[in-house]
């Protein structure tokens, strides 16, 4: 997630057969953008508990995945979901051992 002052990012793996996030296994970036290091992307902030962690992880959390990424599509796109979500099932379940 970007904002104009930030960038922050979790990195999960899929609980096996689902669209669900597994945190047993997550990798976390936070760039400050108002620094040259963190504009530039070289000083990863995460795990530090700053307040700027916790804001954006509550923005992410509450708003960004609820609303924006968990968000019903139009009905219209309903089918294509599904047989995509039907394929992506069908796809890792041939590759996952």
């Amino acid at each position: 997630m970007r904002t104009p002052n930030a960038k922050y990012a979790v990195y999960s793996p899929w609980t096996s057969g689902t669209i669900e996030v597994d945190p047993s296994d997550q990798d976390f970036e936070l760039y400050d953008y108002t620094s040259s290091d963190g504009l530039l992307e070289l000083n990863n902030l995460a795990g530090k508990g700053s307040a700027l962690e916790h804001e954006l992880s509550a923005l992410l959390q509450n708003e960004v995945i609820p609303k924006e990424i968990r968000a019903p599509l139009p009905r219209h796109l309903r089918a294509a979901q599904k047989e995509g979500m039907e394929d992506f099932y069908a796809r890792t379940a041939e590759l996952t051992p």
